[in-house]
């Protein structure tokens, strides 16, 4: 198992720290989500984003390192008519002031490892400001950010699609800016329980084209892997006797890796066509239950 202190510790440690801190936690991830519609349409190289135009709708994400103004590791979507525009990488910065007034503002723009993106940012992420604001250092992130309170609102979209090399350049207006709830880990289907469910949850993350969900970062690293799927099951999820966590392998979340349980489900779907869950013997999130991703980690949990 994972030397990791159970989430709602590490969650309890956090708020407190934050709360009574003079500055933002330092590493503290921050995710917002929003919506928007475009505004300007300067080129969109054999139609990258199919078919965009002035009028289109988006969504978006926005994950950043709260301490601020400079370079950090993070992600910026915005998703257009089907097609995800997505930065991740280390060249995101931003942040926000208060003096007189607030202005916000999270942007990539090249340069950096670009990790999973398929955009290559040149001057990307939104941007809310009021004029002659002095930026000074703010303490805390808004939960929600109210777009008629800034003289600007601005959603830069301004690169190149990685695979093609294509040019997108747009400008947008953001209409919704929220901050994703932190206090949802575990609980990835938000039904209030951290269940069979949740574990089942990670199969489409994992697999799977999407935005990131913070819910899914367990060990809070910045990225959702294997390690989060194991870290739920191993200290989160909710057995039948009232404890949190159990080993990778007890299937039928009873507290114990056994033959009788687990392990003849296990065996019963091992080389079927599937898709299958964690009730069923996948214990690594791949939907299928075979000797080398599952069968080994049940034995190697077994009698636990």
């Amino acid at each position: 198992m994972n030397a990791l202190k159970p989430f709602w510790q590490r969650f309890t440690v956090v708020v407190l720290f934050c709360a009574f801190a003079s500055t933002p936690c330092e590493g503290q991830f921050l995710d917002y989500f929003f919506d928007g519609v475009i505004t300007e349409v300067t080129e969109n190289e054999n139609d990258a984003v199919p078919n965009l135009a002035v009028g289109d709708t988006f969504s978006g994400q926005l994950r950043f390192d709260s301490r601020g103004w400079h370079n950090t590791a993070g992600i910026i979507s915005v998703t257009i008519n089907g097609v995800e525009l997505r930065f991740e990488g280390d060249s995101i910065f931003g942040g926000l002031s208060v003096d007189p007034d607030y202005s916000f503002r999270i942007a990539a723009d090249a340069g950096g490892d670009i990790r999973n993106s398929t955009f290559q940012a040149f001057n990307f992420g939104i941007q809310f400001e009021d004029i002659g604001s002095s930026f000074p250092y703010s303490d805390t992130f808004p939960e929600f950010v109210a777009s008629e309170d800034y003289e600007t609102n601005v959603v830069r979209i301004w690169g190149s699609m990685v695979a093609s090399g294509d040019r997108v350049i747009a400008l947008g207006e953001v209409t919704f800016l929220g901050q994703v709830a932190v206090d949802c880990f575990g609980d990835n289907n938000g039904d209030a329980n951290v269940d069979v469910d949740d574990i089942n949850a990670f199969a489409d993350v994992l697999n799977e084209s999407a935005l990131f969900n913070r819910c899914f970062d367990v060990v809070e690293d910045g990225m959702i892997t294997l390690e989060d799927h194991d870290a739920l099951i191993e200290f989160a999820v909710e057995l039948a006797n009232g404890q949190r966590g159990t080993s990778i392998g007890d299937i039928n979340l009873d507290g114990v890796v056994d033959i009788l349980n687990d392990g003849f489900t296990l065996v019963g779907n091992l080389g079927l066509p599937g898709p299958f869950g964690y009730q069923d013997g996948d214990l690594n999130a791949d939907r299928q239950v075979d000797v080398l991703g599952d069968g080994f980690r049940f034995l190697a949990n077994f009698g636990q």
